[in-house]
């Protein structure tokens, strides 16, 4: 057990099953199966040497001798069930022809609702003691196992998921589109993605606090997932701003489902603790289809489709174009350069016209490329301010000129 439990090359589930597969070999069984009775839709183990079970079923739910084992926490082990009182017309026996059967509880952290059974259709000498023991000893491991297992889907599901809206992260929506990608290779179908931002959300925050502005975030959450066709999902990208997929629409289509999303929300302004706050929004959309390679680019689109529909004014949905790509300055640069504090600082002299003499400086703030290239405030400032990143960009600046200083 403890060289299978440490085995590098196995996955937790997979780990489970060699555990049952071992058990079934060394006590000679038919049949094992692990199974949760108080969660349907948890996996079901089971190794299956007669191949009576299928894929799909679920027989030990109404399985009398397993319901018994549940429900009373208490182990089983029946030597002949041809010849027990109880279950001698039981449906193990008359369709399956088992004849020993063993099922005991399994503890998985505070749960209780797992049971794994052992099961033999040939007239042999019943479990004795050691193999009595030994069945404990595996459900133990698995009870360990399952805790463990679950303990980290747990955790995964918490690094992958908002905490403040419960929708998927940056980190889990990257993942995802990784398999929208694959999909779409392997069906042929491809997908709409939407980049949607609330408009002036600062204001929100500032005006109101940031409790307020969580009350926000949450309900349009909430109303973006309602909202959507099955198997359409939604995603907290960052701050206030929200990515879709929609599957099997073209960028049209894109806009009408996010029409119909956003009127909502304008028709119906969110219920805060403060009272009723009416908000708009600013979309970018984009296609990926199946002559499509790779997702930067299509990000890189909507980031600037975005940042397009919100330096024309907000409160609209742009399309991205090719034309889009021949700004001189780009929003997923931008973005780049300030968590890698790129922001440089020209000094310029302020001069007293009358007497002459230099009476302060200003700091302009410029940003340098990854290559080396200077970029002047006059092509990046109505982005920064347009995707709310000005204040990062000041702040930048003003600790460079005090450290300067």
């Amino acid at each position: 057990m403890w060289k299978l439990s440490v085995q590098p090359c196995l996955g937790d589930a997979e780990r489970v099953a060699a555990m049952l597969d071992m058990a079934v070999s060394e006590l000679d069984m038919d049949l094992v199966v692990l199974e949760n009775f108080s969660d349907i839709s948890a996996t079901r183990y089971a190794i299956d040497r007669l191949e009576v079970m299928p894929a799909s079923s679920r027989w030990m739910e109404n399985t009398a001798l397993s319901q018994s084992v549940h429900l009373t926490r208490e182990s089983s082990h029946i030597a002949d069930l041809q010849q027990h009182p109880t279950y001698a017309n039981h449906a193990l026996v008359k369709q399956l022809g088992v004849h020993t059967y063993s099922g005991l509880p399994v503890s998985v952290g505070d749960e209780a609702g797992w049971v794994l059974a052992f099961l033999r259709r040939r007239r042999e000498t019943p479990p004795d003691d050691i193999d009595i023991a030994y069945m404990g000893l595996v459900a133990d491991w698995l009870g360990n196992a399952l805790h463990q297992l679950a303990q980290k889907t747990r955790l995964e599901r918490i690094a992958l998921t908002d905490t403040l809206t419960d929708l998927p992260n940056r980190r889990a929506a990257e993942e995802r589109l990784k398999h929208e990608k694959a999909r779409v290779a392997r069906d042929g179908q491809g997908f709409a993605l939407v980049l949607l931002d609330i408009d002036h959300f600062k204001m929100v925050n500032d005006r109101y606090g940031h409790a307020v502005g969580d009350e926000v975030l949450r309900t349009m959450a909430s109303r973006f997932q309602a909202g959507l066709r099955e198997g359409d999902w939604a995603a907290r990208w960052g701050g206030e701003e929200f990515l879709f997929v929609l599957h099997g629409s073209t960028t049209d289509d894109a806009v009408n489902i996010m029409n119909r999303l956003i009127h909502q929300s304008r028709t119906e302004p969110v219920q805060t603790s403060i009272g009723n706050i009416a908000l708009s929004f600013s979309a970018g959309v984009v296609s990926f289809g199946t002559n499509d390679s790779d997702l930067a680019p299509l990000l890189e689109g909507i980031d600037q489709a975005l940042y397009l529909a919100k330096a024309n004014g907000r409160n609209q949905i742009r399309v991205a174009t090719p034309a889009d790509h021949a700004m001189p300055w780009n929003c997923g640069l931008l973005r780049q350069a300030l968590v890698d504090n790129r922001v440089r600082y020209a000094i310029q002299n302020i001069v007293d016209l009358q007497s002459g003499r230099v009476v302060a400086d200003e700091a302009l703030a410029r940003i340098a490329t990854a290559s080396g290239e200077i970029i002047e405030a006059r092509d990046f400032v109505d982005m920064a301010e347009g995707l709310g990143l000005m204040a990062e960009v000041d702040r930048q600046v003003a600790r460079d000129v005090m450290r300067a200083c």
